[in-house]
């Protein structure tokens, strides 16, 4: 009987074994300076894209220096060998209020239990300067827009390929504003 239960947790204690990890398919390591007419650019989205389905994609953000490196599965992993398009862009928003914030709340509140007068009279002194009526527009968007030319933000339109081979990969990204 104890054989049993000795052989019974060696098979789950083997069973268990390899499963701590997910496997991924090959990387390599990729990075490389991006600038836009010889000056780097921070805080850029590099993405490399290929058109074989079987190859994922790899993206990296550059740094102060406008350095990169790319990440497929893990972080810093690199890309999969392959063929690559590649797309940079680097959004902006302006800042001013988001029409998801939460609107101000009344200054002054009335308890629960006054009389329907009050809370009317509290409602309308905390509501006074709203405007009449149904809203006339939507709310203000902030300003968005990309800082770099905006045929390098699609990987189909920015004339940059590269192809990515076992070992270690340096891309040097150089974008021309005109």
């Amino acid at each position: 009987m104890m054989r049993i239960g000795i052989l019974s947790a060696l098979l789950v204690g083997s069973s268990l074994v390899g499963c701590g990890g997910k496997s991924y398919p090959p990387t390599s390591p990729v990075t490389g300076v991006v600038t836009l007419d010889g000056k780097p650019v921070e805080g850029a989205n590099v993405s490399f894209v290929s058109n074989d389905t079987k190859v994922q994609p790899a993206s990296g953000t550059t740094d102060k220096d406008g350095k990169y490196s790319l990440t497929t599965f893990r972080s810093g992993d690199g890309a999969m060998p392959g063929e690559y398009k590649v797309a940079v862009s680097k959004y902006f928003s302006e800042a001013g209020q988001s029409p998801y914030d939460k609107p101000a709340e009344p200054e002054e509140t009335v308890a629960p239990k006054a009389s329907l007068e009050d809370q009317y009279a509290a409602y309308e002194k905390a509501y006074k300067d709203a405007p009449k009526g149904p809203p006339t527009g939507a709310a203000k968007q902030p300003k968005t827009g990309n800082e770099l030319p905006a045929k390098y933000a699609s990987a189909g339109t920015s004339g940059i390929s590269v192809t990515v081979k076992s070992g270690d990969n340096s891309f040097p990204i150089e974008l021309k504003s005109k």
